[in-house]
């Protein structure tokens, strides 16, 4: 026989532990999500606004884009750099950016790669 007893919690305690994890699980999602995607400070993933939701959007695409056969840091590295630069002209206007200012950001995130196809002599221009 048990030499205590546990009593249940009330509907009210129910309701408020309810909410507390709610709040909890919705903050540490959102966190673990933002740090996963590597978006970058000029967007708000949390942000109701259409276009600003849009952004998000149109970087999470970018960044499957680029990520087809690529190394994950790299990928949130220049991803990152990208819009850091460019802000809305590559969301909505990329026919806007120079290809020079473009290929600059590649070649600075992938110093490594360019390095051993220029050595190689693949680099075409």
């Amino acid at each position: 026989m048990p030499k205590e007893f546990q009593e249940g919690l009330t509907d009210k305690e129910k309701e408020e532990l309810l909410t507390i994890l709610e709040e909890q699980g919705k903050t540490k999602w959102f966190k673990k999500w933002k740090e996963h995607m590597a978006i970058p400070q000029t967007l708000n993933p949390l942000s109701i606004n259409k276009q600003e939701q849009e952004k998000i959007l149109r970087y999470l695409l970018l960044r499957a884009l680029i990520n087809q056969q690529a190394r994950f840091e790299k990928v949130r590295e220049l991803s990152i750099k990208l819009v850091e630069e460019f802000s809305d002209y590559l969301i909505f206007e990329p026919y806007k950016i120079s290809e020079l200012k473009l290929f600059e950001i590649f070649k600075t995130s992938a110093v490594a790669k360019v390095r051993f196809c220029i050595k190689l002599d693949l680099w075409e221009v």
